[in-house]
This record gives structure tokens, C-alpha cells and sequence, in this order.
């Protein structure tokens, strides 16, 4: 048996019972196959050689640990990841081997394999040569009594698959990120809701402290119109806007070709380009600016603004997919811009129109209500008035209600007319057409000038005593004017109308006519018995 090297634990490798300690048979590998009379230990010893030669070659780590914990195998590849010669692990604990940090993460699975578990995990390790990301599989070694005597150990460097999925996985989110701003842009027209997405969702993916948007409002001014910041970088109010003679054409010269800048180290590239001493003032340490530009006729490209990203507390060496994802979301940006104009111009537009179709609704009414209304009483005209009529009357015929009919004129009016001309006439027509409204109360009913002096009331559920109380309030309260028509020898002739009141209930064996000519018929008996009266058609 091969004697423990000082200072090492006194435990025998698993192996060494069976393996002689100095043997030379010089034999090939094979031989062991083929020589039935070669000594049992010699072809255990052959089997044993191939079998390391076969886990030396694995790009695998293969190692055995005793109940102790400590290294009584390690292969080749294992003795690589750690820099360390066989005699630097075998007998030697865990935790000396892959360093007191690895260990204590490692521990849990090592004592559920020492436990007598079958153990896979996947972990990054801490080791003193760097961290890997691994796949650990244990497996327990039992002796003849069924005891776990230590166990196998298969570690597998996984850090470059791991490095790939991550990756992919960061790719995939890229993906996401560009994803959700055109679905934005598609469910929205409002630029400032589509901003604000941008800037979230890249402040969420990059991990960056400030992400701006900065638009070009004039020819020396910058603005932010958007951030999305850390609450332990925040943006003072006199940073907000950016002021410097010529700035938006420097910047085009910067920025009009589309260039993106990454700028790791702000304090080294201060001077660099149009805006760095504006994003030095604002306490940022690196950052990415990305033009947003806006399509122009001939191929040309209007500079509508930045999108910036910064960080203040470290700086920060930019990988190319960060750069890469911004230039896809300012090109996102720059058609949310070119919408929202759209939008504007037809939204203008639209008020413009709008507006127009409101001035032609209100004329079209106005024009309406001048082919219904007497240009100069300004009450409803006879057009207006058969209309109206006709309507009351079927309505009144449904319902079987009592439909009055008041029709009246001015007595003497061409007298008047003679004596004191013709504008004084009209001005006695809309004097009179005044006070009668005055007296009819219900929205129902409808006063119209029928005719020259002749007017007309149409009264909807009134029998013939309420028409003929109406009447009398309209002759009254024009009587009590006190309008001089005409003067004689005796008497002085004031201005007074005549009126006739007709009812029906419409039925079939009435009519339209009949309802207008009884009223007319009454009208001429006022006139022909004296004027200044009611008469009511039986």
C-alpha cells in the first residue's frame, strides 16, 4: 500500500488494495485480452490503466471524495481547471481544493451524497480561478456493509452553454422590447404615451439610471419632453432644457447621417460631439445618444430630436446589441413622430371642417327658419301655418281631441294705411302680431300672419269656449294700445281687429277645408256686424 503524504489524511485511495504498488509488466494495452495465464492483479491493473486513460480524455471533471471529504481521485481535466498536480489534491479536503467560498455553497449537495442520495445540480461556483456556471452529478459509493464510503463526482463545465442561453434570452427580450413599442405605436396615436413606453421599457432592459428623450423645439433650444430616471439620479430643472447658439445644426452635423454614439467615459470625450457638455452637467459618467429622424422629400432627414441613455453612478463599457436596439427604437420613435403630425394635420383639419359644417348647419337653420318665419312680423308664415295645420289636424284625429281655428284681421287697415302711409302700416302689422303672441301661452300653439292684415291661430286640444276666451284676450289687448287709426267729425277711430273661431274634432266625416271655411265664415260675419268682435262658428 502506498503510505499518506504527511499532513494529509491517513485514508487509503479506493483502488489501492487492488493495484500492486510497483509493477512493470510492459505489456501492451491489450495483452491482458489475449494472455489467459497473466496474473489476475496484472489484468485488473491493465483495465484499470485504460479506464484512466479514458477519464483523462473526458472534457469532463471526474473525481472520487472519501467519507472524510477528501480528494482521493481527480482526473486530468480536474487537475487542469484548478492549475494543481495530483499530489496537491489527492487526501487533501473540499474546501483546501476549491476554496472555502465554493465549498460552502457546494456543502448541501455534498452532505445529501454523503447521505446517501444520487445529487444533480446546476450552479455558478465560485471557484478561486473564476466563477463557472456547472452541472454536478454525485453519485454515493457504498462498501461491502452497505455504507456510504464516499462518492463520485461528474462536474461539467456548462458556462459557455449558459453564456449562449443567456444570450438568447437577452436577445429574446431585445425582441420583446422592439416588440412592444410598434405594438404601442399600433393601439395608440398619443406620441406622449408612446414615448413614455420607449423610455420605460428601455430604462427596464438596459438597467441604465436615466433614459431621455430630447426634442429640438427651435433652432438653439433642446428640450426633454420624456424620462424615465432612478430615484438616486434625478434630473435637475435647470437641465430640462438645453440652450447653445446653432445647436440643433451642430447636431444635425453629428447626428443628421444617423451616426449612434456610445460614449463609455464621458469625462475623456467631453468635447466630442454637439450635446456632451450638456450630458456632463447633468452628472452622467457614459452614455448613448441615438438620433431620432424624420423622413424628408428628395432623401433628406429632419433631426426631430435624441434619444439618450445615461448612467451617473458607474461608467460603463456598451456592448453593440445595446447600441443595435436603441437604433431600432429611435426608428420606432421616428414613426410615432411622423404619425402624431399626421394626426395633427387631420385633427386640424377635421376642426376645420367641423367648424365649416357648424357654420353650414346654423345657416341651413337659420335659411329653415326663414322659409317658415313672415320677414316682417317674424311670426310663422302661411307655408308654415298649412303645414302646421295638416299635422294638428291627423294628430287631433288619432287622439279624437278638439282641434280651434282663430283667424282675425285689422279693421280698416287700408284707412289706416292711406292716412298714415305704408311703413306706418307695417309697423301697426308687427305691433299687432307682438301683442297677440304675447297673449298665447301654450308652446302648442301656433300664431302666423295668413295674409296682409289677416292672421291666424291654431289651438290643439282647445274646444270652442277656450278658443273663444283666447280670442277675446287678443282683441282686447289690442284695443288697449290705443292706436289711432283714423280720426272724424265725431268720434276717433282706434286701431281693432275682427276675429272668427271654428272647432272640430276630425273624423271622417269632416275636413281640413271645412274647419277653415267655418272660421272664415265667422271672421266675415265680425267684419259685417260691427268689426271689433268675436264671433264663434256654430
Amino acid at each position: 500500500m502506498t503510505k499518506a503524504l504527511p499532513g494529509k489524511h491517513n485514508t487509503p485511495r479506493f483502488w489501492n488494495e487492488i493495484t500492486p504498488d510497483a509493477v512493470d509488466a510492459n505489456l501492451p494495452p491489450t495483452a491482458w485480452r489475449h494472455e489467459a495465464t497473466v496474473n489476475k492483479q496484472i489484468q485488473v491493473y491493465a483495465q484499470l490503466h485504460l479506464l484512466q486513460l479514458l477519464m483523462d480524455a473526458l472534457p469532463v471533471c471526474i473525481s472520487y471524495i472519501d467519507q472524510n471529504r477528501c480528494y482521493q481521485y481527480a482526473n486530468t481535466t480536474y487537475q487542469a481547471w484548478f492549475g494543481l498536480k495530483p499530489e496537491e489534491i489527492y487526501g487533501q479536503p473540499i474546501e483546501r481544493v476549491i476554496g472555502t467560498e465554493a465549498y460552502q455553497k457546494a456543502k448541501a449537495n455534498i452532505d445529501r451524497a454523503l447521505a446517501g442520495e444520487h445529487v444533480v445540480y446546476e450552479s455558478v461556483m465560485p471557484y478561486t480561478a473564476g466563477h463557472r456556471y456547472v452541472q454536478g452529478t454525485l453519485v454515493p459509493d457504498y462498501n461491502v456493509e452497505g455504507k456510504v464510503q464516499g462518492y463520485f463526482a461528474l462536474t461539467q463545465d456548462l458556462s459557455d452553454r449558459k453564456a449562449a442561453e443567456l444570450a438568447l434570452e437577452r436577445k429574446a427580450e431585445r425582441e420583446h422590447t422592439l416588440w412592444q413599442i410598434p405594438q404601442r405605436i399600433r393601439q395608440t396615436l398619443d406620441l406622449q404615451s408612446i414615448l413614455a413606453t420607449a423610455t420605460e421599457e428601455v430604462q427596464r432592459y438596459l438597467g441604465v439610471d436615466r433614459t431621455l428623450i430630447l426634442q429640438f423645439t427651435a433652432d438653439h433650444t433642446g428640450t426633454i419632453i420624456q424620462s424615465t430616471t432612478q430615484s438616486n439620479c434625478p434630473i435637475a430643472p435647470d437641465s430640462r432644457q438645453w440652450q447653445a447658439e446653432g445647436l440643433r445644426q451642430l447636431c444635425h452635423r453629428h447626428y443628421g447621417q444617423g451616426t449612434v454614439r456610445a460614449i463609455p467615459d464621458l469625462d475623456v470625450e467631453v468635447n466630442d460631439f454637439c450635446i456632451n457638455h450638456w450630458i456632463a452637467l447633468m452628472a452622467a459618467k457614459s452614455a448613448i445618444v441615438v438620433p431620432i429622424l424624420q423622413p424628408q422629400p428628395r432623401g433628406a432627414s429632419n433631426l426631430w430630436g435624441l434619444l439618450i441613455i445615461q448612467t451617473c453612478t458607474t461608467y460603463r463599457q456598451w456592448e453593440s446589441g445595446e447600441a443595435e436596439l436603441l437604433e431600432q427604437v429611435a426608428d420606432q420613435l421616428a414613426i410615432a413622430v411622423q404619425q402624431a403630425d399626421l394626426l395633427a394635420q387631420v385633427q386640424c383639419q377635421a376642426q376645420q371642417l367641423s367648424a365649416t359644417n357648424q357654420a353650414l348647419e346654423q345657416a341651413n337653420q337659420r335659411l329653415n327658419e326663414l322659409s317658415h318665419r313672415d320677414a316682417l312680423t317674424q311670426l310663422a308664415n302661411r307655408r308654415y301655418f298649412d303645414t302646421v295645420l295638416q299635422r294638428e289636424w291627423k294628430q287631433m284625429a288619432r287622439s279624437r281631441l278638439p282641434l280651434s281655428l282663430i283667424m282675425f284681421d285689422v279693421d280698416y287697415f287700408k284707412q289706416f294705411n292711406d292716412r298714415h302711409g305704408h311703413p306706418a302700416g307695417d309697423d301697426c302689422l308687427v305691433t299687432v302680431a307682438q301683442t297677440s303672441q304675447q297673449v298665447i301661452n301654450r308652446a302648442t300653439d301656433v300664431l302666423a300672419r295668413y295674409g296682409g292684415e289677416e292672421f291666424a291661430v291654431i289651438l290643439p286640444q282647445t274646444n270652442l269656449a277656450g278658443a273663444a276666451s283666447l280670442a277675446e284676450a287678443i282683441r282686447t289687448s289690442i284695443r288697449n294700445l290705443n292706436i289711432v287709426n283714423f280720426e272724424t267729425a265725431t268720434e276717433t277711430v282706434h286701431v281693432t281687429v275682427s276675429l272668427g273661431v271654428a272647432c272640430q274634432i276630425p273624423n271622417r266625416n269632416t275636413s281640413l277645408q271645412t274647419l277653415i271655411a267655418a272660421a272664415d265664415e265667422a271672421l266675415y260675419q265680425a267684419k259685417q256686424t260691427g268689426r271689433n268682435r268675436t264671433v264663434c262658428s256654430e
